[in-house]
């Protein structure tokens, strides 16, 4: 989905961009091919994007200290990939998911480690679709026909 990708991080850069609007702690905000570093005087966050957490591999995301965000897609089968992930996922101190959907206003974040400490185990997989109910899904057809019929048209609320 390397459209996908680019579309997403052109979302993510615009919320990151746009989030400390008001407070204006950010010192930088740098792109590279797939990832977005935030720098603020007190922590740097790495925003990885990966529009299909099928392809994540949770040892690839051992951090230097710095804060790690996954940005993906609000589709069922990120969540499923997350559930099958778990373990792995939540041995990261420092890690949170941000599942969006780009053509509406709707995101919701995830931070294992925490999640894991407050959660019942055997809940998990329900907990985390309804936290996924809601925001607007999304399927892999809706996906490519908003970005190839519509242009990629800009995503709602987060214009640059």
């Amino acid at each position: 989905m390397p459209d996908a990708r680019a579309f997403l991080q052109g979302w993510a850069a615009r919320f990151f961009r746009n989030k400390d609007a008001v407070l204006r702690q950010t010192v930088d905000v740098a792109e590279g091919d797939g990832w977005i570093t935030v720098k603020y005087p007190h922590k740097e966050v790495r925003a990885i994007i990966l529009p299909d957490l099928t392809e994540m591999d949770p040892a690839s995301l051992q951090g230097k200290g710095e804060h790690l965000v996954v940005v993906t897609l609000n589709t069922e089968r990120n969540v499923e990939a997350v559930v099958k992930k778990w373990d792995a996922l939540a041995r990261h101190p420092s890690l949170s998911f941000y599942f969006v959907n780009p053509w509406s206003d709707g995101k919701w974040a995830l931070n294992p480690r925490l999640h894991d400490q407050v959660s019942d185990a055997r809940s998990l997989r329900q907990g985390l679709l309804s936290l996924f109910a809601m925001v607007p899904a999304l399927d892999e057809r809706e996906i490519a026909e908003r970005l190839h019929g519509a242009g990629g048209q800009s995503p709602r609320g987060h214009e640059g």
